[in-house]
This record gives C-alpha cells, sequence and structure tokens, in this order.
C-alpha cells in the first residue's frame, strides 16, 4: 500500500477497553485522534509505541464523557502534551468537577456540540448523543474521504439519533457491555444491576446484536464491540450472541466483513481499513 492511498485508511487500534478505562486511536498514514484518554499517559504512550506511533502523530483528543474511565489522562493531554480536547460543555464541566482532573487546562478544551460538525486530526466528525447517565455524554461519526466510522461505549439505549448516525456507518465501535444471564447471576448488588440495565446504563450483549441484525448493510464491513464487563460478560459470550442473533432474524453478512471483540485491558492489534 503507498503513501497516498494509506491517507485514506481507517487506522483503528483499541489501547484498552472496558470499566477500568477506554481508550481508542482511529487516524490514517498522517496521524490521528484519541477518543477517551482513561488509562495513564504513561501507558497510552507505550502502547502508541507499540503500534509505530508517537505522542506527535495524536493531533487530538475527544472526549464521550466525563465518567473516571474515559478522562483518567486528559489533565496530562492538556497540560503536559498541549494537545486539544474536543468535548461537549457538560463533558467538560464535569471533568473540571472532578478531583482527578479538575487541572485540566480550560485553554485546551474545544467545545462541541452535538449534531454540528467540526474538523480534527484531518477527518470531518460529528458528535450525537447518546443515553448514559453523564451530563453531556457523546458518541462519534467520523468521516474521511470516502467512509465513516462511529463509536458509541457507554449507552443504555439505542435511540433513534444515535441509530442515525451508527447505521451510516461503515465500520462500527458499539458498546456490548453484559450478558444478562452473568450479570443476574453475578456479584453485583441489585441496585448496580438495575443501574447497568437501565435506559441510562449499558448496553447489553443482546441489545447490541439486535441492533446489528435489524440494522445490517452490505457497507458496513466492519464492527468492534467495546467496553465488556469484567465481571458480567466475555468476549466469547459476545459473539454467541451475535451468532444467534443473526441466526433468528435470518441476517447474514458477506466473507469480507468481520465483527470482533476488543479485550479489556488488553491492546488490539492495529485494524488498518481502506
Amino acid at each position: 500500500m503507498d503513501l497516498f492511498s494509506s491517507l485514506y485508511s481507517f487506522e483503528i487500534c483499541s489501547l484498552s477497553s472496558g470499566s477500568s478505562g477506554n481508550c481508542y486511536y482511529i487516524g490514517n498514514a498522517d496521524g490521528g485522534i484519541l477518543v477517551d484518554v482513561g488509562i495513564s499517559a504513561k501507558r497510552i504512550i507505550k502502547s502508541l509505541k507499540e503500534i509505530g506511533k508517537s505522542l506527535e502523530s495524536v493531533k487530538a483528543v475527544l472526549i464521550t464523557h466525563s465518567h473516571i474511565d474515559h478522562i483518567r489522562s486528559v489533565e496530562a493531554f492538556t497540560r503536559t502534551f498541549r494537545k486539544p480536547v474536543y468535548a461537549t460543555a457538560g463533558t467538560w464541566q464535569g471533568i473540571r468537577n472532578n478531583r482527578f482532573t479538575m487541572q485540566a487546562l480550560e485553554s485546551m478544551h474545544v467545545s462541541i456540540i452535538p449534531d454540528a460538525p467540526f474538523m480534527a486530526g484531518g477527518f470531518s466528525i460529528t458528535a450525537f448523543p447518546v443515553s448514559h447517565d453523564a451530563n453531556g455524554a457523546v458518541g462519534f461519526h467520523i468521516q474521511n474521504s470516502h467512509k465513516s466510522l462511529a463509536i458509541a461505549t457507554d449507552l443504555g439505549i439505542i435511540d433513534d439519533r444515535a441509530a442515525h448516525f451508527l447505521k451510516r456507518a461503515n465500520i462500527l465501535l458499539l458498546e456490548s457491555n453484559y450478558d444478562e444471564e452473568m450479570l443476574e447471576n453475578g456479584p453485583y448488588p441489585e441496585r448496580l444491576r438495575q443501574r447497568i440495565r437501565s435506559s441510562l446504563g449499558h448496553l447489553s450483549n443482546k441489545q447490541c446484536a439486535d441492533f446489528l441484525a435489524s440494522s445490517w448493510r452490505d457497507d458496513l464491513s466492519h464492527v468492534f464491540l467495546v467496553h465488556l464487563s469484567e465481571h458480567n460478560n466475555t468476549p466469547e459470550k459476545t459473539m454467541e450472541t451475535i451468532h444467534a442473533t443473526f441466526a433468528e432474524n435470518g441476517t447474514l453478512i458477506t466473507e469480507s466483513a468481520s465483527i470482533h471483540p476488543f479485550e479489556r485491558e488488553k491492546r488490539s492489534p492495529l485494524f488498518r481499513i481502506d
């Protein structure tokens, strides 16, 4: 692949995924962006180096919402590395109200508004609201010259606004947080189980699978399943639910299409998608 063609590819890597920390690199041969920085800056730098990238490769940071597993290193990225951080006003308020990130540099914040496109890292990006218990929580629809990617990591339901952007994308990073049986029989107290199941909580394997089965298109080439629960899910459970739901719905996908769960706290390979 030559340099010119690789500029129009998506490069995707999960540096970490799950309730202990989330960080995703999305780029091309010319650089890229980080979506969330919920792990240590040291670990981010190490993981980037392992895939042949550096902090210089990172042109911007996008934040989905202000829970600590998505913002842990925001202060370092604004103060030490001087990277612009794109976040809604509600998310930035949550960052400044958190004792671990309250020193994040205000001048590096770029305020974004859902449904209003902006440019970052060479991509055209649109934030869209998601149903989660954090003020100003969003997903992102990210476009290059000929394809688009959508990421929604924490959401209790896929409402019409989120579905609009998810259904437009050729590549999805979509939450598949918990297996319903594992959650019911697991170690969590009932109040926490209710929060996870709620419309402001997290997406179950079945909810994720139902959405994919009912909205699959031939131009949807890659789905990455993200934010799997440590205690209430496994990569095998997510894929079992996907296969069973697709079979029930009679949903067929092309041999070239790919569905891949990202493991918790483990860097994925660098995927390059033309």
